[in-house]
This record gives structure tokens, sequence and C-alpha cells, in this order.
């Protein structure tokens, strides 16, 4: 599985990017219908702990893209 070696291109560290990224919107929006419900209850709790997951998710996203991109040798790049 790619997710699970080291990337060794740009290309394969945007996928993996990609890919996270994707998982981490469809692992948020996966029960909208019960969001929607607490969102109406609680909604500016709510907005709060999304924009913290919001920032937290963008940080890990980027940190793990440069520690892969650290990694590549001047040759590869």
């Amino acid at each position: 599985m790619w997710f699970l070696s080291s990337p060794r291109t740009i290309e394969e560290i945007f996928k993996g990017y990609s890919a996270r990224c994707t998982a981490l919107v469809r692992a948020l929006t996966y029960d909208t219908d019960r969001w929607a419900m607490w969102m109406n209850s609680t909604r500016s709790a709510i907005q709060d702990w999304l924009s913290l997951v919001a920032v937290h998710n963008d940080c890990w996203l980027l940190s793990v893209a440069f520690y892969f991109g650290a990694r590549l040798n001047r040759n590869e790049s």
C-alpha cells in the first residue's frame, strides 16, 4: 500500500496529501443528519470546535507533507 511507505517523488507526496485531506473531509461529514440536529442545538459551540478541528487538520497535513518533502534527496525532486 502506497501510504505505508515513504513517498519517493513530489507527485506521491501530493497524492498522499490529497488522499489524507479527502479522508478527513469524509470523516467529518459522514453523518450529516445527526450533525445538523446537533448543530441546531449548540451552534456556537460546534462552530468553535469545527474551526479548531480545521486548524489542527491543516497543520497536520502540512507537517506530514513537509516531513516527506524534507526527506527527498535533491536528485529525487
